[in-house]
């Protein structure tokens, strides 16, 4: 297990923390709730390969007026190749002037130095009961999926209405596979659930 970087913070005030995630399989810092909730939701995105926090800062060398330094909060390296850096505010803040302002400014100091874009990501869509369901399912990020039995489970699952996690597990146990394995199906996005609520074996789920 290691640290992607040693994070020299501006603000001495900012509190670090530090996550592990399982898409590089490394800690990665971050300085906020919000920070913490994004990076956890980006663990489920499939056309990640892999990604890091505050991997780079950008000094002002020439002189110009209105910043010092930038640092983005994110890099994701993604699977077809695209590399996007990422500044990461709540959904409020991000929607004020004057994060509008220098967050252009951001951009362009990326764009000048890496000829990469900068994306915006917020917790506008980040609901307190999907990051309890991100939590859930991260753990079963772990496993693999196992082709053979993904393949008998969904041939014997309804297409037409939903139905319980438990009902899943019924069958997969008959395949050999552990209790959890459900999650697993879940965890991969094979299944998805209709509510966003904590997961249980009553849960009703769908095909994805």
């Amino acid at each position: 297990m290691a640290l992607s970087r040693n994070v020299k913070k501006a603000n001495t005030h900012k509190v670090v923390t530090f996550n592990y995630t399982l898409t590089n399989k490394s800690m990665q810092a971050t300085e906020s709730l919000t920070e913490s909730n994004v990076l956890l939701s980006l663990e489920f995105d499939k056309r990640i390969e892999s990604l890091i926090t505050q991997p780079d800062t950008f000094k002002n060398t020439t002189g110009e007026a209105g910043w010092r330094q930038y640092t983005p909060d994110l890099r994701i390296d993604y699977k077809d190749l695209n590399i996007n850096y990422g500044e990461i505010k709540p959904y409020q803040i991000s929607q004020t002037e004057s994060f509008k302002q220098k967050f252009k400014l951001h951009q362009r100091i990326v764009k000048e130095r890496t000829g990469k874009d900068l994306k915006l990501f917020t917790d506008k869509d980040l609901t307190p009961m999907k990051i309890v369901q991100f939590r859930q399912l991260k753990t079963y990020l772990r496993f693999p999926l196992l082709d053979n039995v993904d393949s008998q489970t969904l041939s014997q699952l309804p297409d037409n209405k939903p139905f319980t996690l438990g009902f899943v597990e019924s069958i997969t146990k008959q395949l050999g596979v552990p209790a959890y394995y459900p999650m697993v199906m879940l965890a991969h996005q094979k299944l998805r659930t209709l509510k966003c609520e904590t997961i249980t074996r009553n849960t009703l789920v769908e095909v994805a």
